[in-house]
C-alpha cells in the first residue's frame, strides 16, 4: 500500500517552515537534488538575511522530508500546492529581481552538484502578504477603514465590490 499523501499547507507559517526545511533535505539526499532542474515553480522566502528556496510542490505540503517526498512525489499534484500557496505568494514581476532569483537558484543547484541550470520557464514566487507583526501602522489603518466601509455596504454593493477586486 502506498504511503498517504501529506496535507496541504494551510498558513503562511506552514509554507515558510516547509520552504526552510527544503535545502537541509537537499544536503542529505542526492536523489532529491537530482530533481532540482525539473521544477518550474519555486517559492522564495527571506530568512536571516538570505533567500531560501523550495520547489512549490514541496513548499505546498506539510511535513515532508526527502524520503517522504521521493516516496509520494509522483502522486503530488502541483496544481493543488500552487493553489494553496497562491494565498500568500505571487510571481515576481520585476525582471531584474527575477534574474537575481534565477542566479541564486543556479548557485543552489551548483552547491548540490547539479550543473543543469533552472529551466528558462521557471517562475519564482515571493511572499505577497505582510507577515503578522510586520504591517506598517498606516497600511493597517487603511485596511481597517476599508473593512469598515465594506461591512457598511448593502449586500449587493458588497458583491459588486468583490467582483471589482477580483474575488
Amino acid at each position: 500500500m502506498p504511503p498517504d499523501l501529506p496535507p496541504l499547507v494551510t498558513s503562511l507559517a506552514e509554507a515558510r517552515e516547509a520552504t526552510l526545511a527544503f535545502e537541509p533535505e537537499l544536503r542529505r539526499s542526492p536523489a532529491l537534488a537530482g530533481r532540482l532542474a525539473y521544477a518550474r515553480a519555486w517559492i522564495a522566502v527571506k530568512a536571516e538575511g538570505e533567500w531560501r528556496y523550495a520547489f512549490s510542490r514541496w513548499a505546498g505540503f506539510r511535513g515532508l522530508d526527502a524520503a517522504s517526498y521521493l516516496a509520494v512525489s509522483e502522486r503530488l499534484d502541483g496544481r493543488k500546492s500552487d493553489a494553496a500557496l497562491a494565498a500568500w505568494f505571487a510571481p515576481v514581476q520585476d525582471p531584474k529581481r527575477q534574474a537575481k532569483h534565477l542566479r541564486r537558484l543556479r548557485e543552489m543547484f551548483l552547491r548540490h552538484g547539479q550543473t543543469q541550470p533552472p529551466n528558462a520557464r521557471t517562475r519564482v514566487l515571493e511572499i505577497a502578504v505582510v507577515e503578522a507583526g510586520q504591517e506598517k501602522a498606516e497600511d493597517k489603518a487603511l485596511v481597517d477603514l476599508l473593512v469598515a466601509v465594506y461591512r457598511g455596504l448593502p449586500i449587493p454593493a458588497q458583491a459588486a465590490f468583490r467582483r471589482k477586486i477580483g474575488q
